[in-house]
């Protein structure tokens, strides 16, 4: 009989009363004796001496304080740590690669723990929240020679993992090389947030690209921060662990525990003491006369949303589209924007991939979103046709389309082309309003006049264009629902939110959409 097996069953046969506070004890005192035959200490003064937290450690700093119960603690080897915890009371599931045990290397035992903990937060309707750190798949070549054979590899679990996009909020922390299996994980997930100080993340690390591609890297060169953010693998950089652990907190603060549930309009990181009522003058002035003149899109938002609450997502990849969370008297909304600094928001082929996960995102959790309409159009030019911008640009509109969430769209300067188009036209009928500085059309003026009038006197025609282009023309024909002050949004968009609430808590929309997140 295994150790395992004779202290479960002297526990379970202990008929004395008197004798299962003893039994407890060294049942107790077991469960630690193996978990320090688990431990390395030459592998755990490494961890440290890299500026690495270990996994238990790591797991306390992201739960609330005492909440952890952790789970298949006599596996061996045990590369991994898992159980149930709390994050800002809310119940949720941890699972931490343990790096200093055979460089966490999910093969043996730990398969088991981690498919476990992926179907447990799926059974009891809670978030996920992965914390790499190395996790390949296979384990080392080493157990070639012990099994006596290879084996077609599989990925146990990951029907599962990709079943939970569409029903509970997933997290990963990349606080080191993630590698393989674990970078397959971190990229199935709804928010995927990496430690500079401490991590990377590739397909095959630098000794396998060495072998087979003849080229030297260190890992920071193959797949540091520099390189994994702008190529849109990582939805935020922060400097250090401790500020991965308050980014996954704060993320999962904006939504439900599920799809069968709403955001709590109650925050633990603020008291929403922002009156629905303000208004500020600088957003009537914000928008500069000159339409080639660039504004800061994150003032606007701030200024409308409650005071301190916009959570920026994807801010290094796709700079074109801005994305994130804010509350609006307390209530969780999506943001999605465009940066006219960043080649005047176009939507680039980057762009079109963040802005479709964003919108994913807040369909399959219910988030009502606000969209704040700065688009000039497709980009355009050789690079943008290399990189199939038209593709991904209407796959973005599709989920827009797809997206049957409240919806209420700002236009605060240019809407053009397909692209401006599929933002305020894509779910009628909805909340929809324009600022002064409104300008829209296929095409901009100039441009639409050396199209069609090449022949011609180009000034006149330009001026005559421009006398119909005023947003009053566009509001007299009902083309343009309302047009309103700037300053005035915030108050306008209060009062919608509480409605989109009330009408997603009676409606029939709430559970797994037809169409879900897509990594």
């Amino acid at each position: 009989m295994s150790l395992r097996s004779s202290v479960v069953q002297s526990h379970l046969h202990s008929s004395n009363d008197r004798d299962r506070p003893w039994e407890a004890q060294r049942l107790e005192r077991e469960k630690r004796r193996l978990l320090q035959q688990n431990h390395n200490p030459k592998a755990q003064e490494r961890q440290k001496s890299e500026g690495k937290l270990l996994a238990r450690e790591r797991v306390y700093q992201l739960v609330d304080s005492k909440s952890f119960a952790e789970f298949g603690t006599l596996v061996r080897p045990n590369n991994l740590v898992a159980g149930i915890g709390r994050i800002g009371g809310e119940t949720v599931v941890v699972a931490a690669d343990d790096f200093t045990s055979r460089g966490s290397h999910a093969d043996g035992g730990p398969w088991a723990k981690q498919v476990y903990a992926e179907e447990l937060a799926l059974s009891l309707r809670v978030p996920m929240l992965r914390l790499l750190d190395g996790a390949s798949g296979g384990g080392s070549v080493k157990l070639v020679l012990d099994a006596g054979f290879t084996y077609v590899p599989p990925l146990v679990g990951f029907a599962t993992m990709g079943r939970m996009l569409g029903e509970v909020p997933v997290v990963a922390l990349l606080l080191g090389p993630v590698v393989g299996l674990g970078a397959a994980k971190s990229q199935l997930a709804h928010y995927t947030v990496m430690s500079r100080a401490v991590a990377q993340l590739f397909t095959a690390g630098p000794p396998v690209v060495k072998d087979v591609l003849k080229q030297t890297l260190t890992k920071e060169e193959l797949g540091g921060a520099a390189i994994v953010a702008e190529s849109g693998s990582v939805d935020e950089v922060v400097d250090t662990e401790a500020d991965c652990y308050e980014s996954a907190r704060r993320f999962l603060s904006f939504l439900p525990q599920n799809v069968w549930t709403l955001s709590s309009n109650i925050d633990s990181y603020y008291d929403c003491i922002d009156p629905s009522t303000r208004r500020e003058e600088e957003l009537n002035r914000i928008i500069p006369k000159d339409p080639r003149v660039a504004y800061d899109i994150r003032r606007v938002i701030t200024l409308i949303v409650d005071v301190g609450s916009f959570f920026e997502i994807g801010q290094c990849w796709g700079k074109e589209t801005v994305c994130g969370f804010a509350r609006l008297t307390g209530y969780s909304v999506g943001i999605l924007s465009q940066d006219c600094v960043s080649h005047g928001g176009s939507l680039t082929a980057l762009a079109s991939q963040t802005m479709r996960r964003f919108v994913d995102l807040c369909s399959t959790f219910h988030v009502p979103t606000v969209s704040l309409v700065d688009q000039p159009g497709f980009a355009i030019g050789s690079e943008a046709e290399r990189v199939a911008t038209i593709r991904h640009g209407t796959s973005a509109i599709v989920s827009l389309y797809q997206s049957r969430v409240p919806w209420f769209t700002v236009i605060l300067r240019r809407c053009y082309g397909v692209g401006g188009a599929a933002l305020v036209d894509h779910s009628m009928p909805h909340m929809r309003v324009a600022w002064p500085s409104g300008d829209w059309g296929s095409l901009p003026v100039g441009a639409g006049v050396d199209a069609a009038f090449r022949s011609q006197d180009r000034a006149v025609v330009e001026e005559r264009i421009r006398e119909l282009t005023s947003p009053l023309l566009t509001a007299e024909k009902f083309s343009i629902e309302e047009i309103i002050e700037p300053w005035d949004t915030r108050p306008l968009l209060c009062r919608w939110v509480q409605n989109a609430y009330t009408k997603l808590r009676h409606g029939d929309s709430l559970g797994p959409q037809k169409y879900t997140y897509r990594p």
